[in-house]
């Protein structure tokens, strides 16, 4: 069963990788001061639909903001930007993310930009395991048949 926080640690490694200039990622908590260039996580959206008996549809939504080193007017350099913009892209071009021993489905697309950062949000969508799923019940010992022919 995969669980929200770690798709959470795989993009956030994934991003460090790809944005050297990363000096800290915050997870679903932004400090009002913080270190600059900073990528701030969070996980806005997640929902289960049935698919059967044992097996759900997640779809979680990750949304990724890249804050850019500003300089004395508080607005970041925009090559600055859209090169991070690019770089957070760029991971999900594969169309999908290793979480573990799965690789899970997922879509990015740019979100917002200012004048000290910029967003990128990641769907993702695939199907788990049922949480409590009922034990599997003992196979019969044996099985006995009558055929009976008639006419």
């Amino acid at each position: 069963m995969i669980t929200s926080e770690q798709i959470i640690n795989a993009v956030n490694v994934l991003m460090v990788d790809a944005i050297e200039a990363i000096k800290q990622v915050h997870i679903n908590v932004m400090p009002e001061d913080f270190e600059r260039p900073a990528l701030f996580i969070e996980n806005p959206r997640y929902t289960r639909e049935d698919v059967n008996f044992s097996t759900v549809r997640v779809t979680t939504l990750l949304a990724l903001t890249y804050f850019g080193a500003i300089d004395e007017h508080a607005i970041s350099d925009t090559a600055e930007l859209r090169a991070a913009q690019d770089a957070m892209m760029a991971v999900f071009d594969k169309r999908y993310v290793l979480v573990g021993d799965r690789a899970l489905k997922c879509g990015a697309t740019i979100g917002s930009t200012g004048f000290d950062m910029t967003a990128v949000d990641v769907t993702f969508t695939f199907n788990d395991e049922r949480y409590g799923t009922a034990e599997t019940l003992p196979v019969a010992a044996a099985v006995t048949t009558t055929i009976k022919q008639e006419g």
